[in-house]
């Protein structure tokens, strides 16, 4: 991460992470789906959450997995926040970087699609 700086509330910005770091992925568990991180080594897996589905429709099973792909997009839509919030500081006159915008505008995409 980039070296803190100080924002106009007082807290700072750019520090160690305190989630699980991404990626994040999503396994579909036959009923259940599953958002996990890389572990400490390649063959090893941390869970970061289960998704229940509490419905046999389709539309609930259709949401969980919705979800899933919502909650697993966590990591990477902070990251463009983050760095868009970098760019404002920098430039607070509204003249944002298009490539952070755009990193912005990717991360939505895959957390509402999945992909």
């Amino acid at each position: 991460m980039t070296t803190p700086t100080k924002h106009q509330n007082g807290d700072e910005r750019g520090k160690q992470a305190k989630h699980t770091p991404g990626p994040w992925i999503v396994f579909d568990g036959k009923g259940n789906f599953y958002v996990e991180a890389p572990g400490s080594n390649p063959s090893s897996r941390v869970m970061v959450c289960t998704i229940h589905e509490t419905s046999v429709s389709i539309d609930q099973a259709t949401r969980a997995e919705y979800d899933a792909k919502l909650i697993a997009a966590a990591p990477e839509l902070m990251e463009a926040l983050q760095k868009l919030i970098q760019a404002w500081d920098i430039d607070p006159d509204g003249r944002i970087g298009v490539a952070r915008v755009n990193e912005a505008r990717l991360a939505i995409v895959r957390a509402t699609s999945g992909n």
